[in-house]
Formats: C-alpha cells, structure tokens, sequence
C-alpha cells in the first residue's frame, strides 16, 4: 500500500496497494483490507484480480477517514491469496496510519503540587471539534521524573537547530547527574539517556562553525551567548560521557577571545541585531555560563583569575539594574567566581523582587523571550542563584514552588530555553527536598473514581505517572469541571493536567507579531496522482522592530509529498536560514526578520496518494515566544486517480 504520511478526520483516501506476481504463470489474487475503528471501507467486500506471469497491478481501496479521539495511530491490515496451477501463495503487511482531528490544535493546561489531597478546576473548551478532547493527568514523583518528562515535551516541538539539540540534551545530561549523585541504579533510564545522550551529541557538535564558536545551524560566524550555553552544557556533560576535550578548550578559548577590552564580550555584526537585548544582559549570560561551566568541571578557581575585570564590570552594572534577570546572572556568576560578598548583596536586592507567588519577571532575557517564557526563565536563574547561598534557601524554595505551578502542556515549561532552566533549577532544588513515593493517585469527579495509577515505591527514579482518556469520564460539561486529586501516601506531588483539544475556529493570539497566508499558487485544489503544485507561504514582521528567531509551519494536506531537493535550493539562496520536514509540516526558520520584512516562499509538492484531504493548519510564532501564535486556514486538495 502507499499510504500518506497522514490524514484529517474527515478527508477520503483512494489508498492504491500493487500486486506484484514474481513467477512465471499467471495468478488471480483474492485481497482484503481491515482497518481501525477511525477508518471505514467504503466497498466492505473482498476484492479479486489477476496479475500476469511477472507482472503488477494495482487497485484502489477507498476509505473515509471518520471521527476519534485526538491524535491516534490507527492499523491496515492487507491479506492476499494468490492461486496458480503451482500452488497457493500469502502475503500480509500492516501498517500504521496517523490521524489528526480536524480543526485548530489547542491546549491548556493546570499544574502545581499534591499534599495529601487538591481540588482542581479544569478549564472545559466549549468551541471544540467533535471527540477531539483529551484530558491527561502526569505526575512527577522525582527529579528524573520532572527530566524524562522535560525531554518528551522538547521532543514534541521542532528541533532542527543547535540550541533545540541542546534542549534535548542538557535534561538527558541532568537526568544521569543526578542518578550518579545520589547512587540510584536505574538501568533503563540511564540507558535511554545515555542513548538519547550519544546520539544528540554527534549532532550538536556539527554545529560548530568553521572559524570556531557555536551558532543556531553552524554557520560563521559563532553567536557568543549560544557558544556559552554550548560550554555549560559541556561541562555538565564531562561528568556523564567522552566528550571530546580540545573542543570544549577551543570553545572557551574562542569566547575568551571574544572579550573586549572593557569588561565585556564582542557581538559579532550578523547578530548585532538578532536578539534585540542590551549589551550588559549578553555579558552577564555569557559570564554566568563560562562560571558554571568552570565550576562543573572543577576549575572555579580560574573565574576570578581570567575574568576579573569582566566580573566587577558585572557587578557594577548589576548594582545600578533593577532587572530581576540581569541581577540573577550576575549574583549566580558572582558567587560561582568566589565573591561572596558581593554575589549575596545582588541576593538579597533579588529576594526583594521575588512576588508573593515565589516568581519574579524580568525585562528582557538573552533570547529576547516574552510571556511565561521569560517569567520561567527568570525566575529558574534565580533559583539556581540563591541556591548557592544558604541564606536563599527558602527564597529559592518559594520560586521552584512556582515553576512546578506554572508548567505548562506536555510537561515543558514554555520555549526550550525556558524548559532547560526550569529543569536545571528543580534539580538543584531536589537536594534540599525529599522525593515523593506514595501508594495510588486517584481521580475523582463528585466524590466518583475516574482515574486510578499506582505511584512508583521507589521515588528516586525516572517514572512519571499517566492517567489518560479522563474526557469521556468527564462528560458533557460547560466551561468548567471540579476534580479532585488524591495521593494517598505521597506529599509534595508534583503534576500537571494537560487540556489538548481541537477548536472550530483559530486562537491566534493578537501579541504574536507576526502574519501568515497560504494558498495553493492559481488557487487549483485539484489534481491528478503524479502531478505537481506549488504552495505559496507569506510571512510577514507585522511590527515597526526586528523580530529574533521566527518560526512558520506551513502544513500540507495529506496525499502530497514537498520536494526536499528545492527546499534545499531555496535554503542555499538565502531565502530562509534552515527548514526540516516533520510529517505533514514543513518548518521554516529565520534567524532574525528586519523590521516590517516580508518572506514570500514557494515551494512545489507531489501529488501521490489519491484521495480527499485537509491538512493540519499552518502556523507562525516567535521560537522564544512559542505560547503566542498565529494561526492560518488549513490548505485542502482533491487529488484523482
């Protein structure tokens, strides 16, 4: 069979299957096809043909694609029988088919911590698609927990470029950290890690430029702020793997060279304008990371001595700032470089902005970030500030209570950078908390059972509890639902209630800055198998300012393939920096848009599965906003045998 990548509630596939007689008579062939629940034969009976002593032939199943539950896998089952003068010969194959529910894909979610018992509200959507919500309850009842957790919910996002890789890698590397630390023997998570590990370091070491430095897609000139993350990283990693050692010298050695002379670091001009942040910001990032890569890897000591001047600099411009997240680099830098005093002044100036809920927001961040994306982040740093100082304790106690609050779907915590930081600082936080084993966690909506999952034993491992399919139990309410959560046994049980639905009509949010349209070039939505048409996509920097890395996911029916040859043409021309293809979607990135730019991109794709079928709606967002979305009509086609 030539199935398409995947398909929408509601499209129609002409699914074509070959008959291939590999013998020297003539056969007739007795075929018949079993799918899913999600998937209905239009024509129920079996189906019979000949093929020709080597020959092939091919016939058409059509199948209407009808309603289910959110994003599901749905099997194909074809069984043949061929008969000759001979003899009698089978053949089976299955196969898996993706179905997306129709509509615009949204989630909300609810998230804090469980103390015997918790009373919940969950948001009920009343614009949805028909059977397309899921209600899923996940439970961290340990670090490693919260990291296996961080690394499915990056995995979820689109990672083509160096500091996704990262993002992947650092909670891998924290999760084996942290196993090590406290001698916890768990062989299946240290090898998923660890393979997870080796795999993303081959490639996050590909990004590293030609003239040295790291960069977004490996390109020179290197980007000082992600070569630093690069370095922290690198240090964690020494500690768990083979990582090699004059990459790590060059990579330090390239951003000691980068300094300026006057207690800061260099920009180099490409970047001048992709992240549109100050000066000092940049320098207190790039500080902090050189620090905790020293401190990781046993050197702190080398801070004070190489980076002396940087480091009052820091402090000096720290002193006047009443940025939270410009303060909380520089105490954390401060007190990694062994200068106390001046590192727990910048504290306790911190602990003052810390807001009764234990979070703290900046005023920009190094990515440029918005939203709860730069909350997250400034108060992870934080966090991770005061926890170098025993007088913080509480404070950085407070502030983790707050980022286990206000995580969000799928287990992150906004942009990657936002979810590594996060993730950072509740591990750093586990050594001054117990992890929580406990007996069951149940589920109760008016005093009922709707969910039931046996909390592990053995809290120190990386065992996240799931309950699904909680929205059937839920019923036909409006708006709102009260549940209630209990952990009988466990206290300090971290979880979130992920929300995902299909709406009837898009949710852009009116803060993205950015415009997106597509359409079909002549507007033809029908076509011939074998034949060509071209996509147009129109990205458009809606705003008067420079915009940092844009993201647009134009997505494409299901029946047609793009043609990757072109995409990497087009990507050579300079007429976008990296693309990568993720099922139905094709992801375009930018590394900065000018002012008021406008991105016009057309691109071609192949007709190949006859059928009906809408596509997934394509999107546009800012990478370290990814919360505020645009939102564009999903493309449709009809494409005839």
């Amino acid at each position: 069979p030539k199935l398409p990548l995947e398909v929408t509630t509601g499209d129609r596939i002409d699914l074509p299957v070959a008959f291939i007689n590999a013998t020297t008579d003539d056969i007739s062939v007795d075929v018949d096809l079993e799918t899913g629940r999600s998937l209905k034969r239009v024509d129920s009976e079996a189906v019979s043909t000949s093929v020709a002593a080597g020959g092939r032939e091919r016939l058409y199943f059509p199948l209407d694609v009808g309603r289910g539950n959110a994003e599901q896998r749905v099997p194909i089952t074809l069984r043949g029988t061929a008969g000759s003068a001979a003899g009698e010969w089978t053949d089976q194959i299955q196969r898996e088919l993706r179905i997306s529910p129709a509509g615009y894909p949204a989630r909300q979610s609810v998230a804090g911590q469980i103390n015997g018992r918790e009373k919940v509200t969950l948001p009920i959507p009343n614009d949805t698609v028909a059977d397309s919500l899921a209600v899923t309850i996940r439970a961290y009842p340990s670090p490693v927990a919260d990291l296996m957790a961080g690394v499915e919910s990056i995995l979820r996002e689109p990672h083509g470029c160096f500091e996704q890789t990262s993002a992947t890698n650092y909670p891998n590397t924290m999760a084996l950290l942290y196993l090590q630390k406290n001698k916890l023997a768990k062989p299946e998570i240290s090898r998923r890690a660890r393979t997870l590990l080796d795999k993303g370091y081959g490639k996050l070491t590909s990004f590293e430029c030609d003239r040295r430095g790291y960069e977004w897609f490996g390109k020179d000139p290197g980007h000082e702020a992600l070569s630093a993350f690069g370095l922290m990283q690198f240090g964690d990693m020494q500690n768990v793997m083979d990582v090699d050692k004059e990459m790590v010298t060059r990579t330090r050695q390239w951003l000691m060279n980068r300094r300026d002379g006057s207690g800061g670091f260099k920009r180099n001009p490409r970047h001048l304008h992709v992240w549109s942040v100050q000066q000092e910001i940049v320098n207190a990032y790039v500080l902090w990371a050189i620090t905790e890569a020293d401190v990781a890897s046993g050197q702190s000591q080398r801070t004070a001595t190489e980076l002396g001047s940087e480091l009052q600099q820091l402090n000096r411009v720290a002193d006047k700032s009443d940025d939270a997240y410009l303060i909380a680099l520089s105490a954390a830098a401060l007190l990694n470089a062994q200068m106390t005093e001046q590192g727990t002044t910048l504290l306790d100036r911190l602990s003052e902005q810390q807001a009764d809920d234990g979070g703290l927001d900046g005023k920009t961040t190094v990515t440029s970030s918005g939203g709860i994306s730069r909350k997250v982040e400034t108060t992870a740093i934080a966090t991770l500030a005061w926890l170098k100082n025993k007088r913080h304790i509480n404070q950085a106690r407070k502030a983790a209570k707050w980022l286990t609050a206000n995580r969000q779907g799928s287990a992150g915590f906004g942009s990657t950078q936002a979810t590594v930081l996060a993730l950072k600082a509740l591990v750093a936080v586990s050594d001054h908390a117990q992890a929580s084993a406990g007996e069951t966690l149940l589920v109760k909506l008016d005093g009922k059972t709707i969910g039931k999952a046996e909390l592990p034993k053995d809290a120190g491992g990386g065992e996240v509890v799931e309950i699904t399919g909680l929205a059937e139990a839920l019923g036909d309410l409006e708006d709102a639902a009260e549940i209630e959560l209990v952990a009988k046994g466990s206290s300090d049980l971290s979880y979130t209630i992920d929300i995902a639905y299909h709406a009837i009509t898009p949710d852009s949010d009116p803060k993205c800055p950015i415009s997106l349209t597509t359409k079909w070039q002549g507007d033809a939505k029908h076509l011939a198998a074998g034949e060509t048409i071209n996509v147009r996509a129109a990205v458009e920097n809606s705003s008067d300012e420079g915009l940092p890395m844009t993201v647009a996911i134009i997505g494409l029916p299901g029946g047609v393939e793009p043609k990757a040859v072109q995409l990497d043409e087009m990507r050579d021309a300079g007429e976008f920096d990296y693309y990568e293809l993720r099922g139905r979607e094709v992801v375009f990135y930018w590394r900065t848009l000018e002012p008021n730019a406008e991105k016009t991109l057309d691109f071609t794709v192949t007709a190949t599965v006859p059928g009906k079928y809408t596509g997934p709606a394509s999107r546009a967002y800012l990478y370290y906003t990814a919360e505020q979305k645009k939102w564009v009509e999903p493309l449709e086609i009809e494409i005839s045998r």
